[in-house]
């Protein structure tokens, strides 16, 4: 892990699980679509803010966010012996990490096209809402932390297989106590029978201020409901992709 670290200039998060991945294979083609700790933290660089798997600017990176504390101590004299450290990486862990794509290390002619194109097919979502049993179902953390004592940022993978589709939710939320809140969720839709995934991205950001204009709850119990920050803020980026 210190080895990861060191060579990607990034500072670990409190609890990190770069072990943990969640991983789709079609064997036939050679395609891998991924989930994992170790890509999403390279999102945090500051150098890959404006890179994406699908070769553009899928998303708009967001600007590194200074906790509440900053201008005060920003107004502070500071000692001579006293440097500003350079910063590499989001110390608030933001990424915009969506998956990875790739093809099996062992396909040497992949039977896919790797490219990813914007769409206007939605999830199936009368499919989904269909009363299935569900055949297999996991959440996969993949990392942590608590911002210095100034909030919380985390990121998992929850995934559900029904007989006629799947679906992998990954979300990231990012709270800085009095200063904003961000939810950022990547859906990964399958309909069995069909050659194809469809991705759906969607970013969410509202400041404190702008959340008590508008009357929500800033209660720690409420910050912490996805579902209902879901509800209460409007997604400011929205795409569908299709994955051939």
């Amino acid at each position: 892990i210190d080895h990861y670290y060191e060579q990607n200039h990034v500072k670990p998060p409190d609890m990190v699980y770069l072990s943990n991945h969640l991983t789709l294979v079609h064997h036939q083609s050679g395609f891998v679509f991924k989930f994992s700790a170790q890509d999403a933290l390279l999102g945090c660089l500051l150098s890959n803010k404006k890179k994406s798997d699908s070769g553009h600017d899928a998303t708009h990176p967001p600007e590194v966010v200074k906790c509440r504390f900053a201008k005060e101590w920003e107004t502070r004299k500071k000692p001579d012996d006293v440097k500003e450290l350079e910063m590499t990486y989001d110390w608030t862990f933001t990424t915009d990490y969506k998956g990875s794509v790739s093809t099996k290390s062992d396909c040497t002619t992949p039977s896919f096209s790797e490219p990813i194109q914007t769409t206007t097919e939605t999830i199936n979502m009368p499919l989904l809402q269909r009363e299935e049993p569900i055949l297999w179902f996991d959440v996969v953390p993949l990392f942590e932390d608590e911002l210095h004592d100034n909030g919380a940022s985390t990121l998992s993978v929850k995934v559900r297989v029904m007989p006629s589709c799947f679906l992998c939710l990954m979300q990231h939320y990012v709270r800085v106590d009095g200063m904003l809140i961000r939810l950022y969720d990547t859906r990964v839709f399958h309909e069995f029978g069909k050659n194809y995934l469809i991705r759906e991205i969607q970013q969410r950001e509202q400041t404190f201020e702008s959340l008590r204009k508008h009357g929500v709850p800033c209660s720690s119990q409420f910050l912490s409901d996805l579902i209902a920050l879901s509800r209460r803020i409007p997604p400011s980026t929205c795409i569908t992709e299709r994955i051939d």
